[in-house]
Order: C-alpha cells, then sequence, then structure tokens
C-alpha cells in the first residue's frame, strides 16, 4: 500500500548544523535520556551523480544543548565494494566536498562513509545500496481552495513520476527551493534625473521552502506503479511573487534506511513542537565507531540518486486566473514628484531615504533585500 508521509523538519541544505542534532536507527528508536559528553555528529548525502556530495562533521555537548564544535582536518573518505577509497575535500570549516566531480556512482552497488579524525578517531557507516535513478515525469502547481486560516490565496507544488519495478521499494524524499526576481525602480526614468541615479539592477533571492516541511513518500512494494498529482508542498502567494518565480524541486530517490532514518527524525522533532528546539533525546544513525561497531554516533550518510525539475509562476499568469499580488513597492499615484528639489542622494543607507523619496530603500535598490545576487541563474529563463 503506497503512503505519504509530510514532517515539519528543517530542509537538509539549509542548516545542516541544527538537522545534525537529530539523528535515528534502522531498526528501532532508542531514546535515552542522561547527561552525555561531547558527542561526535555527522551528516552526509552522496548522489549518484555529480550534484549534492558532502559531508558536515560537528560536535554537540551535553543533552540539550545546540550544535557546538565544529571538526577540522578529518580524513573522509567514499569507499565502493571493491574497497577502492575516494577522497573528499574540506572546503570550509568542519565540512566537506567530494572530489571527484565527474565520478558516477553505480546504481545497484554498495558504498559507505570512512572517517578518520586528526585524534585518530575512526567512524564508518554501514554499507548501503546506490539507488537507480527516478525521474520526474512532471512538475506543476495548482491552485488550493481558499483555506480561511490562510491570509493570502495558495498554490500546491505537484509532481508525477513513474517507478519501476524495484525489489526493495520506492523511497522519495524532496527539497524545494523558491528563487524569486525583484528589479529595482526605475528611478532615473521616474525621476527624470538620469544623471543622478543608474539603471535599475535585477536581483534573484534564493529560499528554502521545506525549513518546516520535509515531504517524504514510501512503499516497500516491488511492482512498478504511478504517482500523480503528489503533493509536495502548499505555498502562499505573497509579495514575492510579484514579478517572477521558479520552485526548483530536487528529488531524492533515497534507500529504506534513510527513509526509515527520516520517518523517526522527524517523529522525535514533533514532539518539541519546532524542528529549531534541542531533540527530546539522542537517537542513533548509521554511523560508528569503527573498531567497535556497537557504538553508535548521531548523524547519518545517505545515499540517494537525484533529480531536479523547475516551475516558473510569473505575475501576469497568475492575473489570468484572478490572483492578484499587491505591488510592494507601490505608492501613491496623486503624489506629484518635484525632482528638482529632490536631492542626490545614492546611498541606500540615508536614513531619510524613504521619507525623501517615498521609496523603501530595498524598493530603489534591490541589492539591500537580504541574500541577493545580482548573477542571473543558470536555469532561469
Amino acid at each position: 500500500m503506497l503512503f505519504e508521509k509530510r514532517y515539519p523538519i528543517q530542509s537538509l541544505f539549509l542548516s545542516f548544523m541544527i538537522v545534525l542534532l537529530f539523528s535515528a536507527c534502522v531498526t528501532e528508536l532508542d531514546l535515552i535520556v542522561k547527561e552525555q559528553s561531547t558527542r561526535l555528529v555527522v551528516y552526509g548525502n552522496f548522489t549518484q551523480g555529480a550534484g549534492d556530495r558532502f559531508v558536515s562533521i560537528r560536535r554537540t555537548g551535553d543533552f540539550g544543548s545546540q550544535v557546538g564544535e565544529i571538526v577540522k582536518e578529518a580524513q573522509v573518505f567514499l569507499v565502493d565494494e571493491k574497497g577502492i577509497s575516494m577522497p573528499f575535500l574540506e572546503t570550509q570549516k568542519g565540512d566537506y566536498r567530494f572530489e571527484n566531480n565527474r565520478f558516477q556512482a553505480i546504481a545497484g552497488q554498495k558504498y559507505y562513509l570512512d572517517i578518520e579524525l586528526k585524534s585518530g578517531e575512526r567512524y564508518r557507516s554501514e554499507a548501503s545500496i546506490m539507488p537507480a535513478p527516478l525521474a520526474i515525469k512532471r512538475s506543476y502547481y495548482t491552485f488550493s481552495p481558499i483555506n480561511p486560516a490562510q491570509q493570502r490565496p495558495a498554490i500546491d507544488i505537484r509532481v508525477d513520476l513513474d517507478a519501476a519495478p524495484n525489489p526493495r521499494g520506492t523511497y522519495l524524499r524532496w527539497d524545494l527551493r523558491r528563487t524569486w526576481q525583484r528589479t529595482s525602480v526605475d528611478l532615473a526614468t521616474h525621476y527624470q534625473s538620469y544623471y543622478c541615479f543608474d539603471p535599475p539592477v535585477r536581483c534573484y533571492m534564493t529560499d528554502s521552502l521545506t525549513t518546516q516541511v520535509l515531504p517524504l513518500f514510501g512503499t516497500p512494494r516491488s511492482g512498478g506503479f504511478s504517482l500523480v498529482e503528489q503533493k509536495l508542498y502548499n505555498l502562499e502567494l505573497d509579495y514575492k511573487f510579484w514579478e517572477k518565480n521558479c520552485i526548483q524541486v530536487i528529488q531524492y530517490h533515497s534507500t529504506p534506511e534513510a527513509f526509515i532514518y527520516w520517518e523517526k527524525v522527524s517523529k522525535v522533532a514533533n514532539q518539541q513542537g519546532t524542528i529549531f528546539d534541542p531533540p527530546p533525546a539522542a537517537v542513533s544513525g548509521n554511523m560508528y565507531l569503527a573498531n567497535d561497531p556497537d557504538k553508535r554516533i548521531l548523524g547519518f550518510f545517505e545515499l540517494s540518486a537525484a533529480d531536479t525539475a523547475y516551475i516558473f509562476v510569473e505575475q501576469e499568469e497568475l492575473k489570468q486566473y484572478g490572483y492578484y499580488t499587491p505591488n510592494p513597492c507601490s505608492r501613491d499615484p496623486s503624489n506629484k514628484d518635484e525632482s528638482w528639489r529632490l536631492p542626490c542622494i545614492k546611498d541606500p543607507s540615508y536614513r531619510f531615504w524613504q521619507i525623501t523619496y517615498e521609496w523603501p530603500p530595498a524598493c530603489a535598490f534591490c541589492q539591500k533585500i537580504a541574500g541577493h545576487s545580482t548573477v542571473r541563474p543558470s536555469f532561469w529563463r
């Protein structure tokens, strides 16, 4: 029987240091609440093709504390079933990226993670089978029914796919990221002051949508099937939809062990009411001390085959269906401009900017929006 689960849990790639506080074992949920010394926390994801191939290593303090010390100068390797080791390189403190971007993992073969700390301690993950690729057949959005609890209309992000027969079943999770566009107000044209203002700049901002909801789907059935109109996320049409949006849907075809891990992690996290709170107990994952397999550490190393799809949502398209997003940079059209009286101020941090020009700095200069980039994304159209 097919089943779907969606849990409030942080996106895997938004903040690994927080995610690493949670972990789960594959066979049973072992909750032990007691004082503990600093513990090692490892989380890694390795995709079949080029993509997310990283390992993050941290140390956490006593129970109830937040993630603390980063772990530097570790030797990290992916090891295949023939015993061939392939290195990860430290790119930031405590974070490691796979060195060979051209390497293609083979579906059906086993791989595990091997870590040697600077102190000489060695840790491994249980060997897992690399899943076969599973493509997204269609990605799209539909308008969701009006919910009185929501302040704005909303859309549902959905996917269709055809799953091939698989004796191990089919286990999926999705990571959703929204990139939205904002163009600075054309102040030069508006005020007819081309010597004072530069041409408008276009910015792109990216947010993770799965910071509170992680869509999961799993079934142990071995036969092939089709998944139709699978709902991944409900997204309100807020001010970020004024221009253009692109919803990036990253689908991970993962292992049964990884699915059970995230399922149990989510159950533990839900006991606290928010995934940003410390977990009520520590649950071990598939990582263990190399010379003592019974000694588990926090975290999980996951193998997955990834596929990515893009859903574009434009303001003009929404208007055709009767959905209107207010302009976040609107101003009173009855106000008559006297540009010759205005001072020539290019600094958007000027504290009287909005009073003088009646534009919020983030509207006049999109570079004031947190997390902005003026580089057009490669997938943008």
